[in-house]
């Protein structure tokens, strides 16, 4: 299959943008090198408690945009229900009194 660069560049560069900056960088690197399988060893990309809802919601747009880029929906559909478990139990501590 041959793809137009301009239709890749755009979802790519947003991607890379949201995926290395500074809030996501240890996630995203978590990621690459679980779907790498290397033998290196993975830091924790979360805090213990979880991701907050913002992490949540910043995961959830880049889904949409890796689906806009033509990334496989089934794959996808599976990230998108743990992200929306994670976000719901996200929702759940903030709403916990303190």
């Amino acid at each position: 299959m041959i793809m137009r660069e301009d239709v890749l560049i755009q979802p790519l560069d947003t991607w890379l943008v949201q995926g290395f900056g500074p809030l996501h960088r240890r996630h995203t690197i978590t990621t690459l090198l679980e779907q790498a399988h290397t033998d290196m060893p993975v830091v924790a990309a979360v805090a213990p408690e979880g991701p907050t809802l913002a992490e949540c919601d910043a995961k959830l747009f880049r889904y949409r945009a890796a689906l806009d880029a033509g990334a496989d929906p089934a794959v996808v559909a599976g990230w998108i229900a743990e992200t929306q478990a994670e976000r719901k139990r996200a929702e759940q501590r903030h709403q916990a009194p303190a």
